[in-house]
C-alpha cells in the first residue's frame, strides 16, 4: 500500500508541475513550443518562485499548500487537456520511476539532516524569519529547491510529500537529454552532447540518497550548454531570455553557479548589434529579474548578506547582522573544507592560512583530486564508445563554437579551482570541459561503425542496469520495517527512522528554538526552528552564544546578543 501511495502522490505532483509549466509557457514564454520535460522544468521554476514570494507573508503549511495541487489540476482539466492521453502515460512512467528511485532510501547525508530538511520544516511552519542564519549559519546557504519541496507537504500527502519533487526534477532534467536523443530533427552535436551528459548522469548521479543541491545545478548547467549551442548560429532574443532564466535557476540552486551568467553574456555581446534593446524588456526577463530580486532580498533578511557569506555583499548595521569576523570565518572555513582541510595532516595552519598561497594544493591532490578523477574519467570510455559507433561530421561553425566554449569553460574551471575545488561545486564545468576538449582534439573523427541506433541501445542498457540495482536494493531491504515505511528516511538516519528527541531553548516562557538532545544528532525533519548543537561554535566568540527572538514588522527575528 505504501508503494502505491508513493505512486499516486508522484502522479498528482507531476500533473501539478506539468500544468504549472503549461501556464507559465502560455503566460510568460509566449506559448513557445516546449516538450513534456521542459514543461515540467518550467513548472518547477514557476512554483518555486510562487513559494518564495508567498513565504514572505505566509507559512507554506499543509492547508495552504493545497492550492499548489488544486489550482494547477483545475487549470489542466479545463484548459490544457488536449494531449492528456499521451501526457498521462508519461506521468505514469515517471511516477513508477519515482517509486523505484526513492522507496526504502535515505535522504542525502549529512546535508539533508543538517540544513535541507530543517529549513523545509521552518518553511512549513513559519513565514520568513529575519536573521535565521544567526541560529544556524548553513541556513544562509539555502537553495530554491527547498521551497519547491516545502509546498508539497499538504493535507493529502502529509509531510512525506516533500520527498517527491527532487526525484521528479531529476527525471525531468535527464528526460530533456533523452528527448534530444529521440528527436531526429536535432543536429549531430546536440545529440552528442545529450548522449554524453545523459550517460554521465545515469552512471554517477543515479542514487536518490546522493542528491544534494549541487547535482541539480550541474545537470541544469549541461542544459544551459546545449541551449547556448542552439543560440550560437540561430540567435533569438526570447530563447536568450529562456537561457538566462535557466542560468538564474542554477544560481538560485547553488550560489557558486552565478558564474554561468557568462554564457548568456557571451551570446549577448556576440549578437548585440542585432538586438533591439527595447525587446529585452520582455515578460521572461521581467520574471527572471523579480525572481532574483526576491531571492537576494530574502538572503539579506536571512543573513544581512545578499550573497552569503561574501563580505562585500553584506550590510553590518542591522540588529540581525552577523559580524565581519563571523562572515570571514564562515567564508574561510567553507573554502578550506572545499580544499580538503579535514585531510590536512600537520594542522599547523589555521583556516585562513591554509587557503592562502596554495598551501592546500598538496593535500587536495592526495584527497579530493583522486575523487574527481574517479568520477570524471568515466567520460573517456563514454566518448570513445560513442565515436566508435556513431559517425558524425563537425562543421567549421561547430568547431568555432566548441573552441570558443572551451576557452569559456577553462575560465569557469579556473575560477572553480581557485575558490571551491570540490567535485560537487564544479562537476558540471569539469564534465563539459572534458567533453569539449575531446572535440578540440578531433577525437570525434575516429569512427569504425555507423550504428545509428547505438545511442538508444547504450542508454537503454544503462537504464536497465540502474533499475536492476534499485530493484535489488528494494528486495534486500523489503523486510526491514520502519517509521514511514517505505518512504525515504527523513526523521532520522537510524534503522527505525524514529523522530529524534529535541531540547527546547526557552526564554521568558517562550520556546525560542530547538536543539537535538544528542549532540551528534542532526535536526532532520521534526520540530522547527532547529539548530544542531554547536553548529556555530567555529564562527563566534568562545563563550556561550545567547540568541534572542524578537519581531521585525511581520517577521520573527533572531539576533545574537553577545556577538
Amino acid at each position: 500500500m505504501g508503494f502505491f501511495f508513493i505512486f499516486i502522490t508522484s502522479a498528482i505532483t507531476c500533473l501539478s508541475l506539468l500544468s504549472s509549466g503549461k501556464f507559465f509557457n502560455n503566460t510568460i514564454l509566449y506559448k513557445q513550443e516546449k516538450n513534456f520535460f521542459e514543461l515540467l522544468i518550467f513548472g518547477i521554476i514557476f512554483l518555486s518562485f510562487l513559494a518564495l514570494v508567498i513565504n514572505f507573508v505566509f507559512s507554506l503549511n499543509p492547508i495552504f499548500n493545497l492550492v499548489f495541487i488544486i489550482f494547477p489540476i483545475f487549470y489542466y482539466i479545463f484548459f490544457q487537456n488536449k494531449y492528456y492521453k499521451n501526457e498521462l502515460i508519461k506521468i505514469s512512467i515517471i511516477s513508477a520511476l519515482v517509486v523505484i528511485l526513492i522507496s526504502l532510501e535515505n535522504t542525502n547525508r549529512p546535508d539533508a539532516g543538517l540544513y535541507h530538511l530543517p529549513f523545509i520544516n521552518i518553511l512549513n511552519e513559519n513565514n520568513l524569519i529575519v536573521g535565521i542564519t544567526n541560529l544556524h549559519f548553513r541556513f544562509g546557504h539555502i537553495s530554491i529547491l527547498q521551497y519547491i519541496s516545502a509546498i508539497f507537504n499538504n493535507l493529502i500527502y502529509g509531510s512525506n510529500g516533500i520527498l517527491i519533487p527532487p526525484a521528479i526534477f531529476f527525471l525531468s532534467l535527464i528526460g530533456y537529454f533523452f528527448h534530444n536523443l529521440l528527436n531526429k530533427k536535432e543536429d549531430n552535436l546536440i545529440q552528442y552532447f545529450s548522449f554524453v551528459f545523459l550517460s554521465y548522469c545515469l552512471i554517477n548521479m543515479n542514487r536518490y540518497s546522493s542528491w544534494g543541491n549541487d547535482d541539480f545545478a550541474s545537470i541544469l548547467f549541461f542544459i544551459c550548454i546545449i541551449e547556448t549551442y542552439k543560440l550560437y548560429n540561430n540567435f533569438n532574443l526570447k530563447a536568450l531570455s529562456v537561457l538566462t532564466l535557466f542560468c538564474s535557476f542554477a544560481f538560485l540552486i547553488k550560489t557558486f553557479f552565478i558564474i554561468t551568467f557568462l554564457m548568456p553574456l557571451y551570446l549577448f555581446l556576440k549578437n548585440y548589434k542585432n538586438i533591439i534593446l527595447i525587446k529585452i524588456l520582455n515578460p521572461i526577463n521581467f520574471f527572471t529579474l523579480f525572481f532574483i530580486f526576491f531571492s537576494l532580498f530574502k538572503n539579506f533578511l536571512n543573513s544581512s548578506c545578499f550573497l552569503f557569506p561574501l563580505e562585500f555583499t553584506c550590510l553590518f548595521g542591522f540588529e540581525w547582522s552577523l559580524t565581519k569576523i563571523a562572515i570571514n570565518n564562515i567564508s574561510d572555513i567553507s573554502e578550506a573544507w572545499a580544499k580538503a582541510f579535514p585531510d590536512y595532516i600537520y594542522k599547523n595552519l589555521n583556516f585562513s592560512e591554509y587557503i592562502s598561497n596554495f598551501y592546500w594544493v598538496s593535500t587536495w591532490l592526495d584527497s579530493h583530486f583522486k575523487i574527481i578523477l574517479k568520477n570524471i574519467l568515466i567520460l573517456i570510455p563514454i566518448i570513445l564508445i560513442y565515436n566508435f559507433f556513431i559517425k558524425i561530421k563537425i562543421s567549421n561553425s561547430q568547431k568555432k563554437f566548441c573552441l570558443e566554449m572551451l576557452v569559456l569553460l577553462i575560465i569557469l574551471c579556473t575560477m572553480w579551482f581557485i575558490k571551491f575545488p570540490l567535485l560537487r561545486f564544479g562537476e558540471g564545468f569539469l564534465v563539459t570541459l572534458v567533453t569539449f576538449f575531446f572535440i578540440a582534439l578531433n577525437i570525434i573523427k575516429i569512427n569504425f561503425i555507423n550504428l545509428k541506433k547505438f545511442k538508444i541501445i547504450f542508454i537503454s542498457i544503462l537504464i536497465t542496469v540502474i533499475l536492476i540495482k534499485n530493484f535489488v536494493r528494494i528486495y534486500d531491504n523489503f523486510e526491514y520495517k520502519y517509521v514511514d515505511y517505505p518512504w525515504p528516511k527523513k526523521n532520522s538516519y537510524s534503522n527505525e527512522n524514529k523522530l529524534i528527541e529535541y531540547t527546547s531553548i526557552i526564554n521568558s516562557d517562550e520556546i525560542i528554538y530547538y536543539e537535538p538532545k544528542v549532540e551528534n544528532n542532526l535536526c532532520m525533519y521534526g520540530k522547527a526552528p532547529c539548530a544542531s548543537i554547536g553548529v556555530n561554535k567555529y564562527f563566534f566568540k568562545n563563550n556561550e552564544m545567547r540568541i534572542n527572538k524578537d519581531k521585525f514588522f511581520i517577521f520573527d527575528k533572531f539576533v545574537i546578543i553577545n556577538k
